[in-house]
């Protein structure tokens, strides 16, 4: 009976172990891509997420930069043509880009 207690709690320690070590996979990248969506939904895109060696979704997290590498790149767009708009000295010239940045908004996203 003692051996058998003893294999069982070795056991049990090594299930927790390892149940840890894996919750920690998973729950360190989960968490650290609900900050970055936080982030993002405070405007913030310039805070890449960085994953440890070995952790899981690593495909996730790569794809997630990507996109917001591409919004930012879009936004940067749109803020050269209000850089241009605001340069525009006639009432026409400016209305004119105000459609054209218009324009460009409803092709760069879809609400």
């Amino acid at each position: 009976i003692g051996f058998n207690i003893v294999v069982v709690l070795s056991l049990l320690l090594i299930v927790y172990w390892v149940a840890l070590f894996v919750s920690h996979r998973m729950g360190g990248p989960l968490y650290r891509m609900e900050v970055a969506f936080r982030d993002m939904a405070q405007g913030r895109l310039n805070q890449p997420v960085h994953l440890r060696r070995g952790d899981q979704l690593q495909n996730e997290a790569q794809a997630l930069n990507q996109g917001v590498s591409a919004l930012r790149e879009r936004l940067e767009e749109l803020r050269d043509q209000a850089r241009q708009m605001e340069e525009a000295s006639d009432p026409q010239e400016m209305r004119d880009r105000a459609n054209l940045l218009r324009r460009r908004m409803d092709d760069l996203f879809e609400l």
